[in-house]
């Protein structure tokens, strides 16, 4: 997943600038905090599209592999799995739980199942 390499990597920089450019008084100091929040506000847009992409990822391989988040990963490849647990899917199906990625545990869910929202708009006979 080289996206969430390359936002670590500008985060980083951004990061170690910013610390440099504390205290700047002068028109030049100046001129590079401005850039600095340039990359800044570059590498939140980069870090916001990866998590969009993860969740994109997740959503749509929880319907095709019908995934539970944790209780099963349906039938996930054994790197569809390590996937799911790099791209921190639970997170956007379950309420924040320590296990998560680590194993089985009972998930909360944050907002109505795509299930139960399916069940609400075609109810049986």
């Amino acid at each position: 997943m080289p996206v969430h390499r390359r936002t670590l990597a500008c985060l980083l920089v951004a990061t170690a600038s910013a610390g440099r450019l504390r205290g700047a008084t002068d028109a030049s100091d100046d001129r590079d905090r401005r850039r600095l929040n340039a990359r800044q506000r570059a590498a939140a847009h980069l870090a916001a599209r990866a998590t969009h992409a993860d969740e994109v990822w997740c959503r749509s391989s929880k319907h095709a592999h019908h995934v539970k988040p944790g209780t099963s990963f349906g039938t996930l490849s054994r790197d569809g799995k390590q996937e799911w647990v790099d791209r921190k899917c639970d997170q956007f199906f379950c309420k924040h739980n320590n296990r998560a990625g680590k194993g089985t545990y009972r998930c909360e869910p944050l907002a109505i199942s795509d299930e139960d929202l399916l069940a609400l708009e075609n109810p049986g006979p």
